[in-house]
């Protein structure tokens, strides 16, 4: 949790807030609200992309986190493949939510 930290709460803030919406059927706003998850998912590929190069500099740490993780979950050399396919899934979700909030409103 200490090192995964920040990116769980970069994805999960947003995240209750679209469920908030969603559940009181406020579906232009969760749309919306899904569209900031989009974004900080791919800020999240982005980084997890970059874990074995760890070419993107560090802000408040020396570790970066996506290589902790990667490599201790034995999937470091993969890291450039994972990044490419959360960004795909992460932009296929913006057009999506983009779609849903047109159709809102």
């Amino acid at each position: 949790m200490a090192v995964a930290g920040g990116t769980i709460l970069q994805l999960l803030f947003p995240l209750l807030f679209a469920w908030y919406f969603w559940r009181r059927s406020h579906n232009f706003e969760a749309a919306v609200v899904g569209v900031w998850f989009s974004e900080s998912l791919m800020y999240t590929a982005r980084y997890l992309g970059d874990a074995q190069a760890q070419e993107l500099p560090l802000i408040g740490g020396h570790v970066h986190d996506g290589h902790y993780l990667l490599g201790h979950a034995g999937l470091l050399e993969y890291a450039s493949g994972i990044g490419t396919g959360l960004h795909v899934v992460a932009s296929l979700l913006a057009v999506f939510c983009v779609w849903l909030a047109w159709k809102e409103a």
